[in-house]
């Protein structure tokens, strides 16, 4: 029976994404919105008129954003550009929730609420016309999953390269799955210093270069630098101050994701994996770091969430199950000690830890609106209609 359920729920989630992508190709921006898919719209015609020759250069750290383009401009159709990135994105998220129902790490209530998560958090024509880069994302966490949960190291890390030559700031996710398989913690809490620290400790040996005259590749990443770091000379926020703050938000929640689903491993109620924990929290500490950035603040956040889904499941999970968390506290505590006055410590402590729990999910809960919303009035610029503005 069980066999029969996942069989069917990988077809229902296959068709969802090619669903999703035949939307994405016709989704199309208001008139004055400008999206990077105009600007690739212009590569694409290059490559029709003068071969993959002319973006290759463009493109030299990102070979499968040549190959996306060449593919489109093989079949004189930018748009299909979207639909591709629609169903990477999909797809690899949809691939996270659905390993661990299938291998009965949740609950099929918990499958369906993950599913309609996906859903919520997934700003679909912000990504799609990006192309690449929420596509990329999407892809490196599903490998890290493969790679870190699933037991699966060669496909996951096929993903990730993969994911790394389309958008290279996924190179992130890559280096993360490498330390998170350091386990001594004198080692990884150095690690963690220098991660949360990132932007002062790379923007000031590269200004100390700069002045005393270093090549012209130096020069070329301080500019880079002083136009994304806060503290730079030319610092542009590229963005309103509301999607700054919704990054943060972003966060927020899943700092308060992480600190649950360690809560609730301590009982067993989710047997999480450890070395996923890590990776997650360096992740985490790549997006404390570039708090003091723009861009990149806000494209970390984003890759962080969706780093979270497992957390979220395993969250979901425990709360469902509290009854049993409940009852196994108490058993601890009688095969602890029977003294009365351990067992009501205990119980207190129980009490307590339970309403944190509850208040921090409520908040989580709460800023995931306040985000949902943020993210969800994008699509005032967006519409659907078979008339292509791309053409």
């Amino acid at each position: 029976m069980f066999e029969r359920a996942r069989s069917l729920s990988a077809v229902v989630l296959l068709l969802f994404t090619l669903g999703m992508a035949v939307m994405a190709y016709y989704v199309q921006p208001v008139p004055g919105s400008y999206t990077d898919l105009e600007r690739i719209a212009t590569e694409v015609h290059l490559v029709e008129e003068h071969g993959v020759s002319q973006i290759a250069d463009l493109y030299a750290l990102n070979p499968l954003s040549t190959v996306l383009i060449a593919i489109a401009a093989g079949f004189h159709d930018v748009n299909l550009l979207k639909a591709i990135s629609a169903f990477l994105l999909y797809g690899a998220l949809f691939l996270v929730i659905y390993c661990e129902w299938a291998k009965k790490h949740i609950s099929r209530g918990i499958f369906l609420f993950m599913f309609v998560f996906v859903m919520i958090i997934v700003n679909m024509p912000g990504f799609v016309f990006g192309v690449r880069q929420g596509a990329s994302f999407a892809m490196a966490i599903a490998g890290a999953y493969l790679w870190l949960r699933n037991r699966q190291p060669i496909a996951g890390c096929v993903i990730i390269v993969a994911a790394t030559l389309l958008h290279f700031s996924s190179v992130v996710v890559l280096a993360a799955v490498l330390l998170s398989r350091i386990t001594r913690t004198g080692i990884l809490r150095v690690i963690y210093f220098f991660i949360a620290l990132y932007p002062l400790l790379t923007y000031v040996p590269v200004w100390v270069l700069a002045k005393i005259g270093a090549g012209s590749a130096v020069q070329i990443l301080l500019s880079k630098m002083n136009g994304y770091y806060m503290f730079g000379s030319n610092f542009e926020l590229f963005a309103s101050p509301l999607a700054q703050a919704t990054a943060a938000l972003r966060l927020c929640m899943c700092i308060g994701i992480v600190l649950l689903a360690r809560y609730y491993a301590r009982f067993n109620v989710q047997q999480t994996a450890q070395r996923y924990c890590r990776f997650f929290i360096i992740i985490m500490l790549v997006c404390v770091g570039s708090a003091l950035t723009g861009t990149p603040f806000r494209r970390f956040t984003s890759l962080a969430w969706y780093a979270a889904l497992p957390l979220v499941a395993w969250v979901m999970q425990g709360l469902i199950e509290r009854n049993q968390v409940n009852q196994r506290i108490g058993l601890q505590s009688q095969s602890n000690s029977s003294s009365f006055s351990v067992r009501v410590s205990n119980l207190y402590d129980q009490f307590i830890y339970s309403r944190v729990l509850y208040m921090i999910f409520i908040c989580i809960l709460f800023a995931l609106v306040v985000m949902s919303v943020y993210d969800w009035h994008s699509f005032t610029r967006f519409y659907i209609s078979a008339q292509q503005v791309y053409a």
